[in-house]
């Protein structure tokens, strides 16, 4: 059993009170960067959304995180891709973006304190030289921010991260990855995170 502390609130990790929650991002391209600056959500309707997303890679099936939105911000599963845009469930606000919000592989948002407990990254062919990062944005503030890891991709068709120590979070922390697959590479990724039931 550990603990967490949480400023003036604490967490108590009971292995009797888990919830094992996998999240899985698939796609052939970057694995996250920013909707497109001026561009609009869509009514598709059928209570359907179209993002806009410039050459995001992004499959059908696949979960996005999206972050810095007026109304669209949470994890959504991708229903239908186009080169530009995709489509996600939700009700259809009116929104144009500014370039700035997040889409892509993303851990957090589950309202309770989780823990990291394994990354699985498969590619269809090598990567090129270039490096995964796993970044955690803060909820106590931009000077809690911290990128806690950098792999080296150069060669690797897998990379599997069991962490050495207990990675634990607030309910309100975001753990960001960025990996540009520049080659690019159709790719496969697995995070299993831990939650506390409510």
């Amino acid at each position: 059993m550990a603990t967490l502390a949480a400023r003036t609130k604490t967490y108590t990790w009971d292995s009797s009170r888990w919830n094992v929650t996998p999240l899985t991002f698939k796609g052939a391209k970057a694995i996250s960067g920013v909707l497109n600056a001026a561009g609009d959500a869509v009514d598709a309707g059928s209570g359907v959304v179209t993002l806009p997303f410039t050459g995001h890679g992004f499959l059908a099936g696949s979960w996005v995180y999206i972050q810095g939105s007026v109304a669209y911000d949470g994890f959504y599963e991708i229903q239908a891709v186009a080169a530009n845009t995709f489509n996600i469930n939700a009700v259809f606000v009116a929104e144009a973006f500014a370039g700035t919000e997040y889409a892509g592989a993303a851990i957090g948002g589950f309202g309770r304190a989780f823990r990291v407990n394994e990354i699985r990254l498969h590619l269809n062919g090598a990567s090129a030289n270039e490096s995964l990062t796993y970044t955690l944005d803060s909820s106590f503030g931009a000077e809690f921010d911290v990128l806690q890891k950098t792999q080296d991709m150069n060669g690797l068709t897998d990379w599997d991260w069991d962490p050495d120590a207990d990675l634990f979070y607030q309910p309100g922390d975001i753990i960001k990855l960025a990996y540009a697959n520049s080659t690019p590479r159709t790719y496969g990724l697995e995070i299993t995170v831990i939650t506390m039931k409510n």
